[in-house]
């Protein structure tokens, strides 16, 4: 009868370690992490090789021009080249322009050009364009997850439209467009994203 009781006994121990374990211990497990605002990325002379392979072969447009380009109707800026050599192809109301990007903001200077002599994009022309930068609709996105997200490129007070494009935040909040690091963002608690 007491080698019964003992084994009865180690049953309920045993069957209570289980259902213990079975529900999970609580509260172990990490909250989920969402982005809490937009990424603002500068284009300067520090960040600019870094930032610009986001957009690097996508054309990019302005739809009512970008005065700081002597443009004011659709304007389409495509970037080329590589980050640390960037170059670029700008076309509006059929006249295009092609040239060299350097940082120190935005600094295009002009090779070829269809536009008219005088004209902010004819040849030889250097146009500086500050602030130049990109913004990144990060805000809400869940962290650690790849999400496709609006991208503009904001020249001077122009934004264009937004392109949308494959980015992943890091839990470290690292913003990453197309594979390039753009910036960072706050990370919080998803249920601290206030909406």
């Amino acid at each position: 009868m007491m080698k019964l009781k003992k084994m009865a006994m180690a049953g309920l121990v045993v069957s209570g370690g289980i259902l213990l374990s079975a529900c999970g211990g609580g509260g172990s497990s990490s909250p989920a992490m969402v982005a809490q605002t937009n990424t603002t990325a500068t284009i300067d002379k520090t960040s600019g090789a870094a930032i610009v392979p986001a957009v690097i072969d996508k054309p990019i447009t302005f739809s009512s021009g970008v005065p700081l380009l002597g443009t004011s109707s659709s304007t389409t800026v495509t970037i080329g080249g590589t980050g640390a050599a960037p170059t670029f192809n700008i076309g509006s109301a059929g006249a295009t322009a092609t040239g060299d990007m350097t940082f120190g903001s935005c600094i295009f200077t002009v090779k070829t050009s269809t536009f008219l002599a005088g004209h902010a994009l004819s040849v030889g022309k250097v146009i500086t364009i500050n602030p130049c930068s990109l913004t990144v609709g990060t805000s809400g996105t869940p962290v650690g997850t790849s999400a496709n997200l609006p991208v503009t490129l904001v020249l001077g007070t122009t934004s264009s439209a937004a392109l949308t494009l494959p980015a992943l935040i890091g839990s470290d909040g690292s913003v990453a467009v197309n594979g390039a690091t753009v910036g960072t963002t706050p990370v919080v608690s998803a249920t601290g994203a206030g909406g």
